[in-house]
């Protein structure tokens, strides 16, 4: 039997408790709260049901069978009807028959008498029928799975399934008497492992996800179960582990991975193009007060003023291009930390980012964004920056094309109502062709010939915001051009 160690954390499971006696019922809960981390301790059964309802979900009841209101046998009666099937202890001070009968019925677990003398053996029985509850559940999904091996006590693999030699590409005869370590990706980290087995040692069920290697030679993904079995003396006799292939999943998030990074690294020549567009005002008035200084060193033309107004000018413009390169170096930041940021330093992020290619190109910016009141959310700092760049150069590119129009514009406003944020770019570019407009968020559809780009934007910037966000992103074609909403929930 495994015991229960009182040095360690207290176990993560949510225990019911239920006794009418006030004095027993705080002693108990009070022993159960030294070893469980959420023991709910109630008079009635009634009291138990509504925290059901209310969406506390036991993983393990002990209740007494004299109960006011209703009985510890019709409560075991409901949790059964609401396909509750965890483990049961009923605590008794009689030795009713028919109660035993119709306990049995209810897959009542263990009876024990009260009073309760002996209360480290009833922390045992606890904590062994959990364990042997999950291992169950773990016996009852494989049955239902064709993707699992067993293996003794030191690890040699006893038994596989047919569907396991499939997806490895391996025999039986080729895996039985190895370890899985012939399976054994050289990416995975030795810790995955180490801790792996210190788990499984220890006698609990280690779950979690590793990449392997086919006979071919290819990777593939797993999602692994693995479950100690014990003899009756609690002693490990072997291991069973049940597998899913989850490659497929693996694969679109590496996917997903590299297209976020072949987007960035594409717009680093727009972004550098905007430096290079910040920089030369700033660059013009510093050589043009350095060649007045050193004028000055042949002449003496300029008072003792005016050369101090010359540095502090060459010194002000200095910091420019210094809050220039800082703000770039925040954005192509590799640095994927969630943190709290406000939403319109990151509108601002990437205003300064794209502003002076709009001016270039003869575009103006409209702004409709509340800077005095801002709105703070965790997220990974960039990714609501790289969405509005991403559209602001859709956008861009678009009015580019329209030689004919005279007055050009962008406009970006926000707005955050009932804990929703909007954020709306809308140009006067005239929109996207009706019968095109549907697909403008397909994976590498473009409207450009190849040589112009590869059609990312749109698309990446969609699984942004739903995946990263939990939000949506909506087109349409407004009276003046495209124009898009996005709108995701604001998240502590």
């Amino acid at each position: 039997m495994i015991h229960y160690d009182k040095n360690s954390n207290l176990i993560e499971k949510t225990i019911f408790y239920l006794e009418d006696d006030e004095l027993t019922n705080e002693s108990t809960s009070f022993l159960l709260k030294r070893f469980y981390k959420n023991v709910h301790s109630f008079y009635n059964a009634n009291d138990a049901l509504n925290a059901i309802n209310n969406g506390i979900a036991p993983d393990f009841i002990l209740s007494d069978i004299e109960m006011p209101i209703i009985n510890g046998i019709e409560f075991a009666k409901k949790i059964r009807e609401l396909k509750l099937d965890i483990p049961f202890i009923f605590m008794t001070a009689y030795s009713d028959s028919e109660y035993l009968k119709e306990a049995l019925e209810l897959k009542i677990n263990k009876y024990i008498v009260k009073p309760v003398s002996d209360t480290e053996k009833l922390i045992n029985e606890i904590f062994t029928l959990l364990e042997e509850y999950e291992n169950s559940k773990v016996k009852d999904f494989i049955t239902d799975s064709s993707i699992y091996t067993k293996t003794d006590d030191q690890g040699i693999i006893i038994y596989v399934s047919n569907s396991f030699c499939e997806l490895t590409g391996f025999s039986r005869d080729e895996l039985i008497g190895k370890r899985h370590n012939i399976l054994r990706h050289p990416n995975m980290p030795k810790l995955t492992y180490e801790n792996l087995w210190k788990t499984i040692n220890s006698g609990k069920i280690w779950k979690g996800e590793l990449k392997n290697i086919r006979k071919n030679g290819e990777a593939y993904w797993i999602e692994h179960t693995i479950s100690p079995e014990f003899d009756n003396e609690g002693n490990i006799t072997g291991y069973y582990s049940l597998s899913n292939d989850i490659t497929e999943k693996k694969d679109f998030e590496e996917e997903h991975l590299r297209l976020l990074q072949e987007a960035k690294h594409s717009s680093i020549e727009e972004l550098l193009e905007n430096i290079s567009h910040q920089w030369r005002q700033p660059l013009s008035v510093i050589s043009l007060n350095a060649a007045q200084l050193e004028i000055d060193l042949d002449f003496e033309s300029l008072t003792e003023e005016e050369k101090r107004v010359s540095l502090g000018t060459i010194i002000s413009n200095t910091h420019k291009l210094s809050k220039t390169i800082e703000k770039f170096s925040k954005y192509i930041s590799n640095d994927k930390k969630l943190c709290a940021i406000y939403i319109e330093d990151e509108i601002d992020l990437a205003i300064d980012m794209i502003g002076s290619s709009l001016s270039s190109n003869k575009i103006d910016l409209i702004l409709d964004i509340d800077f005095e009141n801002k709105t703070k959310m965790t997220f990974v700092q960039n990714e609501i920056a790289q969405i509005i760049i991403s559209l602001m150069t859709n956008s861009k590119e678009a009015l580019i094309q329209e030689l004919n129009l005279e007055k050009k514009w962008i406009k970006i406003s926000s707005s955050c109502i009932n804990n929703i944020y909007t954020i709306i770019i809308e140009d006067n570019a005239n929109g996207i062709d009706e019968s095109i407009k549907d697909r403008i968020f397909e994976p590498y559809f473009t409207t450009k010939f190849k040589s112009d780009g590869v059609g990312l934007g749109l698309h990446l910037t969609q699984r942004i915001v739903k995946e990263s966000f939990k939000g949506d992103i909506d087109f349409e074609n407004s009276e003046f051009g495209a124009k898009f909403t996005i709108s995701f929930p604001i998240k502590e």
